[in-house]
């Protein structure tokens, strides 16, 4: 059985080809808001990219500079520009068969491309 560590899988994640276009890449993630006391649901998406890396939004997300190199404070935008925006430990995953968008925390990721991931 293959294992990735959780930085290369996030590496994983960012790849671009040499047009800088998002390669596409297997998920699957546990659902999770702390907020409304929810969660727990498995999603796989089978064929999903980085927010920021697709096609049509690739210019309106870029990362925030973190703050004194806090990386804990550190916040990219909401899709919408709407709100606080949300740290950098999570991500916005889109769903290219039905460009669905997830926000999903690093630490609920469990598979990329079908390779399981420990910390």
């Amino acid at each position: 059985m293959n294992y990735l560590k959780r930085e290369n899988a996030l590496r994983l994640l960012r790849q671009t080809d040499k047009d800088k276009h998002p390669i596409p890449f297997s998920i699957t993630f546990v659902k999770a808001d702390i907020e409304r006391n929810t969660g727990g649901e498995v999603v796989h998406l089978e064929k999903a990219v980085l927010f920021r890396n697709h096609p049509k939004v690739r210019k309106k997300i870029s990362p925030l500079t973190p703050p004194n190199g806090s990386k804990e404070s550190s916040q990219i935008p909401s899709p919408n520009g709407e709100g606080q925006g949300v740290r950098l430990d999570c991500h916005f995953i889109v769903c290219l068969h039905t460009q669905e968008v997830y926000l999903v925390h690093n630490q609920l990721i469990s598979k990329i491309n079908n390779i399981t991931i420990f910390p």
